[in-house]
Order: C-alpha cells, then structure tokens, then sequence
C-alpha cells in the first residue's frame, strides 16, 4: 500500500479516536459548561495529538523502514483500544466511571508510544542487521 494512503487510514483512525474519547467524555459531562471540561478535554484527546506529531517528523524525516505502516498498526489500534474503553462502558453510572477519563489517555500514552518507538526500534535493527549480513 502506498504511503500515502497509510498516512490517510492512520489519520483517520486517530481522529475517530479523539471523537470516540470526546463524544463519551460530553455525554457523561451531562451537558456541564465547565470551563475545566476544556482542559479535560485536552488530556482525553493528547494521546491522538502527540502519537500525530511524533509520527510527523519520523515518516518525513527518516528513513527507517516500514515507518508509515507502524504508525498505522498503532493509531488503529489506539482506536480499537478506545473503543473498548468507552463504547464498552456508555452505560456505567458508577462513582468510579469518571476515572476511565483519566487512567485510559495514560495508558494510550504509555502503550501506544511506547509500542510505537518500540516497532521503529525493531524496524530498524532488522533492517542494519540485513545490511550487516549482506556486506
């Protein structure tokens, strides 16, 4: 697939999560206009920001293989995480439910750049142990 389209397909899943973590952030808000709902708001949707301009310069940058397709795998699969976390869970009322706000950005920061720069790192050991090999 061309590069082109993989950096469509992961942007895409990156926006579909920032709207999935929004959109159940505002209905269990229940309509509140609190200005510290922006700011919240802002660590839901930091995980989606932060894997886009980490993946920004890399793919432009670099020439580490397989770049666009690791970045890819990982925002679909921040997608496929953040669905789970707050699909799975749109009808808890519990008094603990406000803390999936808070703990699953974390975990997206965690896993998904640490799976990210763990996937360039093993790209690219592959690659110079094959240019190793052959000379």
């Amino acid at each position: 697939m061309r590069s082109d389209k993989v950096g469509l397909i992961k942007t895409v899943a990156l926006i579909s999560g920032a709207l999935v973590a929004v959109g159940a952030a505002l209905r269990a808000a229940d309509g509140g206009d609190d200005p510290a709902l922006l700011l919240f708001l802002l660590w839901i949707v930091s995980p989606y920001l932060v894997l886009l301009a980490m993946t920004w310069p890399v793919e432009r940058f670099t020439k580490v293989p397989a770049r666009h397709g690791i970045g890819c795998v990982v925002a679909v699969l921040m997608l496929g995480f953040s669905l789970l976390a707050y699909v799975g869970t749109a009808g808890d009322r519990s008094s603990t439910y406000g803390l999936i706000f808070i703990f699953v950005p974390l975990w997206l920061h965690i896993g998904g750049l640490g799976m990210y720069g763990l996937s360039l790192l093993l790209s690219w050991l592959a690659e110079w142990s094959q240019r190793r090999a052959s000379s």
